[in-house]
């Protein structure tokens, strides 16, 4: 670069000195230093919303990044082929692969290699061997078929241990063709003991596309849709809660659609759009923090100390009454005149029967209200008692009421009770027998058995449409349910992330050709689920590790 190009000029063309050129620049950096406090000051922000840096974990679920997360989690446990995750440039492709990468369960073995222009198949592949931890097994004068071999030793030492081997490229965009075509080749050797997720733009899909369909392998592919305005909105609130904001939310609908248009779907132009709309819009922002109310606080204790003043004033102010003198007044003389009791002689005959039929009810009243631990001589020396207190009433009263009445007291002859009436009067009633105890009823489970003994009928060597999976048995019967007499589904039950786990099926197929073929033959609905071939060997030994976490549960 020439002087005259490194020099800086003024509006009327003459150039300006070096030192004033250095001045305008710190001059510069200086204001938006201050600009950039003051819109942290002004929203309150802990730090900036928009910049990750000194943040770690932030992961948007919305715009399909969640539902994204659980495809690839599915695949990394149940497929067998390579699967790639593409978008457009900035749509957050490596925040979705960090984040399957902190999901993913314990027994996954997995390797982070990053793609890098003007790489061999060996230099690549001695990569590959570090991010499993196994440099020690690869020689730095081993040749690209050695290493092929070593690589295929540890997939198959991890499959036998009941683990799994998980390899994540990242910016695949930038591998050069023949490390694609190496990078295919070794897949198709590791016969399923390997999974590879690659992670790139959309220009790599012909190119990868093409190294599948050589190593005779199927590429699933996931593209993350790009954010609408809904979309932007929640990723701004997202960003602005992530910093503990907790005022009006600071853009209009206008501004909202702006930045849609403007991010066209990448991440970072969606910071940068709305960080300077932020600080351009910081006047407008109201204070959440007012000022303490100074004047409210005098005026509220003016008027307690009026209330308490008055209040006292009202107390001293008040006249005591005097007690009014308390008159002594004789008392009234009364004579008592004495009580008079006529009793009138009843000279109507006395029913013996019905007197003995009452006492004997009244008996078995009472004796059923005591204890059941009383015997026949108990009760028959109780109602003797009952029958002497009774007569002494009686006598009592006749001589007081002598004088009034001539009429005489029939006596009250009491029988005692028969045998009958005892055995009346001790039959106690049997405990009431309880019920059997009966054992719950334990829910019904998803019957699946007869699926299972289906699939484990199929030839191994053989391929089927793996159609759909779930969580909800419910779902799964539901959609064979739908689709009976169109397509001949089936599901079975497997585990992921120790939950049941129902993946509906349809087959079987001679071959992989055979079976994409087949897929066009589908309802149309069950062509929008994405159906794609899987071998019937990977279907069989879900069922048998199933069976074995079953019974291990048992």
């Amino acid at each position: 670069m020439s002087d005259k190009q490194a020099k800086q000029f003024n509006h009327r063309g003459h150039a300006l000195p070096d030192s004033a050129a250095v001045a305008s620049n710190s001059g510069r950096s200086i204001k938006s230093q201050e600009q950039f406090k003051q819109y942290l000051s002004n929203y309150r922000f802990e730090r900036d919303p928009f910049s990750d840096a000194g943040a770690s974990g932030l992961f948007f679920a919305g715009g399909g990044r969640k539902e994204a997360v659980e495809s690839l989690l599915h695949y990394s446990r149940y497929g067998s082929t390579p699967v790639f995750l593409t978008g457009h440039i900035g749509c957050g492709k490596t925040t979705t692969l960090k984040a399957l990468i902190s999901e993913l369960e314990s027994d996954v073995d997995v390797a982070v290699v990053p793609a890098l222009l003007m790489v061999t198949p060996r230099q690549f592949f001695i990569a590959i061997a570090k991010g499993f931890g196994a440099e020690s097994m690869v020689d730095g004068d081993m040749d690209l078929a050695a290493i092929t071999q070593q690589l295929l030793a540890l997939f198959k030492d991890n499959a036998i241990s009941d683990r799994q081997s998980f390899l994540c490229i990242d910016n695949i965009q930038d591998l050069p063709n023949d490390v694609v075509s190496a990078l295919f080749e070794l897949l198709s050797l590791a016969d399923g003991d390997l999974g590879v997720l690659l992670v790139g733009e959309l220009a790599a899909t012909a190119t990868l596309e093409a190294a599948a369909e050589q190593s005779d392998l199927l590429l699933n592919r996931i593209e993350l849709a790009t954010f609408d305005q809904q979309d932007v909105s929640a990723y701004v609130k997202y960003r602005l809660d992530a910093v503990g904001y907790s005022g009006e939310f600071p853009l209009t609908e206008m501004q909202l659609r702006a930045l849609t248009y403007r991010s066209q779907g990448s991440l970072s132009q969606v910071h940068s759009v709305a960080r300077s709309m932020l600080i351009a819009g910081m006047d407008n922002v109201k204070n959440e923090r007012s000022p303490f109310p100074v004047t409210h606080l005098l005026v509220l204790i003016f008027l307690t100390l009026l209330i308490v003043i008055g209040w006292r004033h009202e107390k001293t102010a008040e006249v005591i009454a005097e007690p009014e003198p308390i008159v002594l007044e004789p008392a009234v003389l009364t004579k008592a005149e004495p009580l008079q009791i006529n009793a009138t002689a009843d000279t109507t005959p006395v029913d013996t029967e019905v007197v003995d039929a009452a006492i004997v009810n009244e008996s078995t009243s009472s004796v059923g209200n005591m204890p059941n631990d009383r015997t026949a001589a108990e009760v028959k020396t109780a109602l003797k008692a009952l029958a002497a207190d009774a007569a002494k009433i009686t006598a009592t009263s006749t001589d007081t009421n002598a004088a009034a009445s001539d009429s005489l007291l029939l006596p009250v002859q009491i029988d005692e009770p028969t045998a009958n009436t005892q055995a009346e009067v001790l039959d106690v009633a049997e405990p009431a027998v309880l019920g059997d105890v009966t054992e719950a009823i334990m829910p019904q489970e998803v019957k699946t058995h007869s699926a299972h003994k289906r699939l484990m009928a199929w030839p191994q060597v053989g391929y089927a449409l793996q159609i759909f999976g779930t969580h909800n048995a419910k779902r799964a019967k539901q959609l064979v349910e739908q689709y009976f007499g169109e397509a001949d589904l089936l599901f079975y039950e497997t585990r992921h992330n120790g939950r049941a786990w129902y993946v509906v099926v349809n087959g079987p197929y001679t071959g992989r050709e055979s079976a994409k073929l087949s897929i066009e033959q589908l309802p149309e609905g069950l062509q929008r689920l994405r159906p794609w071939p899987r071998n019937i060997a990977s279907i069989q030994a879900d069922i048998r590790r199933f069976g074995a976490a079953v019974a291990a549960d048992q």
